[in-house]
């Protein structure tokens, strides 16, 4: 007597992978998965207004105090938030900026900022961000949920 013949096909490990990583990619997700653009609120704790000294015989002078802030959403702290500080010194960008920072466990970050030895008013622009679109990488678009702005002046 002779077996039933078997009808079944086995396709090869590799098709098979394709068609998953097609079939994943293809049923992205259809809805936005992004926070509203207010859920973050950046507040100041201390660090605004200050007056620098510029150093003479350096290039940078860091300010007197650090820029410290604190990041949450809804009363709720956020920790690990990327932040950006950008540096603008009488109307050009400042030195070596913008600067990132990370807030820690408890929302809040201190920024040790530089200015150039360009007298006149100085402006930080800070900001959260996030990583709203993922490449394979690194991140194709951030989005800015909450900025603040703070003043200082450079002088001789």
């Amino acid at each position: 007597m002779r077996p039933a013949p078997n009808y079944t096909r086995a396709f090869p490990l590799p098709v098979v992978l394709i068609a998953v990583l097609l079939t994943a990619v293809s049923s992205g997700c259809k809805g936005t998965t992004e926070p509203h653009s207010d859920w973050a609120t950046l507040t100041l704790v201390s660090g605004n207004n200050q007056t620098v000294t510029m150093d003479a015989v350096g290039p940078l002078t860091n300010f007197p105090q650090p820029v410290v802030v604190h990041l949450d959403s809804l009363g709720t702290s956020i920790g690990d938030g990327e932040l950006r500080a950008a540096v603008w010194m009488s109307g050009m960008p400042g030195p070596n900026g913008p600067y990132a920072f990370t807030s820690g466990s408890d929302g809040t970050a201190s920024m040790q900022l530089q200015v150039s030895n360009i007298p006149g008013p100085v402006r930080i622009e800070l900001s959260y961000v996030r990583c709203v679109r993922p490449g394979f990488f690194y991140c194709d678009q951030y989005k800015t949920f909450a900025t603040l702005s703070l003043s200082a002046v450079a002088v001789r």
